[in-house]
Formats: C-alpha cells, structure tokens, sequence
C-alpha cells in the first residue's frame, strides 16, 4: 500500500498567515511606542495626550535608545534652558554636544514642543524640548468692597501671583454686585498648563445714599463787568468718590446789569445722590469811590498781612486794625458801603457803619467769606451792623465796633453774642433765620 504525502499549503493561505504574522508584529510594535509614549508623559506628570502624540513620543524615545542621543527632553516650565549634552544618553562625559543656532523659538514659559538641532561628533540630530507645566499657580487672596453702582474684575481679589506661565482668573460663580451686605466670592487661577488653584475671598457691597457735600458756596459782590470765577474756592467732597464734578448754573447771571442774580452749584454721585446749594450774586456799578477803596485795602493789608498765614490770622490781623484806626463817631450815611469804607481809610473815624465797611473791604479783598449782619429794627432805637465770617471752619460773629462795655468779638458763637447782647440792652439782637447758624465751639487757629 502506497503511504498517502500531506497536501501543501496554497499560496493563499500562505499569504493570508503572512498578513496576520505583519499584522501583529505591526500591533505589537505599535503597543511597544505606545508604552514607551505613555512613560514618557507619566515620568512628565501630564495627562492623557491624543494617540498620534503618544505614539510620536513613543517612537522618538525607541529611536533615542538606539542612537545614544535623546530626541526630546522634558523641561518645566520656568526652569532653566537645559545644556545640549543633557541629550546624550551613556554618559561618557567625553563626547562634546552643542546646540545649532534658532534657540530663540524655545518659550520656557510656554507649555509646549519645541524643535532643536543638536550636534554631536559633526553628526546633526533633530530633537525636541518639551515645556510641561505641572505646578499650580499661587496668590493671595484679598478682601474687597464695593458700591452697589460698581464692579470688579475677578483679577481684583487676589494678588502676588506667581507661575511660571500666564495665568488667568476668573469667578467661580459670579458675585452679586447689587446686594448689600457681606458675601463669600471664590476665584479660580488657571495656569498655561490647565493646572487651577482656588482661592476664597470676601465681598462687601455697601450702598451709598449720602450726597457729596458743596463747601464755599456765599453769596457775593460784584461790580458790573467785573470777571466772576464762578468756582473759586468752591470744593466737592463726597464719602466714596474721589472726583465729583462741580456743576454751576450761572444762566440767570447778567454780569452787564446791576441786580441780584441766583447762582445754583450742583455735585453729583456716581450712586445718582445729588447736592445743590444757591448763592446771591449781587452787581452794582462802580461809584466814585470804588477804586480809592480797592487801593486803600491793599496798602492796608501789604502791612498786616504776610505770605503764609492762615486766614482766621488775617481775619484776626484785620480786626486788630479796624478796631485801632477808627475813632468812633455817631452818624454816618447808610447808603452806600463802599463810600463808609473810605471814610473809615481816610479819615479814621465814623460810626458802627464806618466799622463795619471798612472791615468789610478788608475782608473781600482778602478773599474771606462774609456775610452782612443787621441788627433787628425797632422805632426808637439805634441799629447796628457787624459781619458773619467763615475762616474754614464755619461762621462766626465778628464785630469791629468798640464798645463801652467793652468785649472781644472776633469769631463769637450765637451763644456767645446772644449771652453778651442780653446782658446789654439787645445790642445784638438779629434774626436768626436769615444767617447761617454758628458752630457751638469756638474755631481753633
């Protein structure tokens, strides 16, 4: 009997086993550089990357094991530019390394690959630095507040923030600006490499209903065509805005034509609180003696007054004065203040009207606030005239008429002149709803 040969493979099936044999040496290849990807990123501490990158790192650190030079490196960001021998592997010390000229294109602070040329024994290998950022940013965190009418940027809450990249910040959750009160805000700081810090601060929201306050508003004189500076000396304070702007409606004012005009000043918030306070402009024509009274108060005040005083001392210093260059006289005509003013300069002498233009002069040439007082009139008795002053610190009696009963009063409180005219036949009795009240204190100077 003839011993039956086995059948020989077809070509077919050879082929068919060929294909799967390539198949998973290729799947087996490719797992190999995957892994090899994969320990590249963990010894990196980065997350997952796509299948193409790790697979590129793969095959970079199988080509890096047969030639002895590393085709990548891993670099922290912030961290220093590592040396080209830093790429050899085998550590012989004696085999030199340089980089090829373009390191400028390698950003420290920037996650990222980032390609270099490195020169070993004259042979050129193309490598890689790879930027990684695996620390999370750091700041301080800071406390806040703000207006109901306002908002602030995230990046407001915190500050010394150190990372090696840029770093951004933003909200949590969105404060809400529009409540008053105390509420928690949380901050998030994302660095170039994802990594996120959170921070807690605290958010006070106050709402302002105070409006800002209008100081050195007065009524005023003026001759006709004289310039006004409607806002000199005239200040805007307010509890929370640094700059309020000054408004002044002067659009009555016709500074041509004798009158009395109303000037309103208006400031207001950017919590909408308005402030509005009104001044008296009063124009009369110059007279004849408008210009000898100007000239006369300078003369005056060149020798009382010097560069650096205050002006509750220069009110003081033209008290002093009026009081000691004016023999008082019992008549004078009431008409018109300017003539009283010079006959106080010229001839030295007058009554309480004399007294009280004479200082007046004084005082509005040198720019303090004051304000005509006149004693209540009543048939049978004789009137008197003296002025309010404010120095800086409020309104205060000032009376350059000397008396028999003697007395200081310069910067008098009511209280002060009321106790005095009392005690003195209504001397000073006024009607307290046409001045400004005084302050209870005396001033300090």
């Amino acid at each position: 009997m003839r011993k039956q040969e086995s059948p020989k493979p077809s070509p077919v099936k050879k082929s068919l086993w060929a294909g799967i044999a390539i198949a998973l040496l290729a799947a087996a290849f490719l797992s190999l550089l995957l892994v090899q990807g994969r320990e590249v990123l963990a010894a990196a501490g980065q997350g997952t990357f796509s299948g193409q990158a790790t697979l590129a790192l793969g095959w970079k650190e199988l080509c890096s094991k047969i030639s002895g030079v590393d085709f990548y490196r891993i670099v922290e960001a912030g961290d220093p530019l590592p040396g080209a021998a830093a790429f050899l592997r085998g550590g012989d010390g004696e085999t030199a390394a340089a980089y090829s000229p373009g390191l400028d294109v390698v950003n420290l602070k920037q996650p990222g690959a980032y390609p270099v040329t490195i020169v070993r024994d004259g042979n050129t290998y193309a490598a890689e630095i790879l930027v990684v950022d695996t620390v999370p940013p750091k700041a301080v965190s800071v406390e806040r507040q703000c207006l109901t009418v306002d908002t602030l940027p995230a990046e407001s809450f915190v500050e010394d923030i150190a990372d090696a990249t840029g770093v951004t910040v933003t909200f949590a959750a969105e404060p809400d600006f529009t409540r008053p009160g105390t509420q928690n805000v949380d901050v998030v700081l994302t660095d170039a490499g994802g990594n996120q810090t959170t921070l807690s601060s605290v958010l006070t929201v106050m709402e302002d209903t105070q409006p800002p306050a209008i100081s050195g508003v007065r009524d005023q004189r003026f001759h006709t065509g004289d310039t006004v500076a409607y806002k000199k000396d005239v200040t805007v304070a307010d509890d929370y805005d640094q700059e309020v702007k000054l408004v002044v409606d002067s659009s009555k004012v016709n500074p041509t034509k004798p009158g009395r005009y109303e000037v309103i000043y208006s400031a207001r918030d950017r919590a909408g609180n308005l402030a509005t306070e009104t001044a008296v402009f009063t124009f009369t024509e110059a007279t004849e003696f408008t210009d000898l009274m100007n000239a006369e108060t300078e003369k005056v005040l060149k020798r009382i007054t010097k560069d650096g005083m205050s002006q509750t001392e220069i009110a003081r210093a033209i008290y002093k004065w009026t009081k000691s260059h004016i023999a008082y006289s019992g008549h004078s005509n009431k008409g018109d203040w300017e003539k009283a003013a010079v006959q106080g300069f010229t001839k030295g002498s007058g009554d309480c009207y004399i007294y009280f233009a004479t200082a007046k002069a004084l005082l509005e040439k040198a720019g303090i606030q004051n304000i005509d007082v006149e004693k209540i009139y009543k048939e049978g008795r004789s009137m008197h005239y003296w002025s309010l002053v404010n120095c800086g610190q409020g309104w205060y009696h000032f009376d350059t008429t000397p008396r028999k009963g003697g007395g200081e009063f310069f910067m008098l409180t009511d209280k002060e002149l009321e106790t005095y005219s009392l005690a003195h036949s209504n001397s000073h009795e006024f009607d307290h709803t046409l001045y400004p009240a005084t302050p209870e204190e005396q001033p300090k100077e």
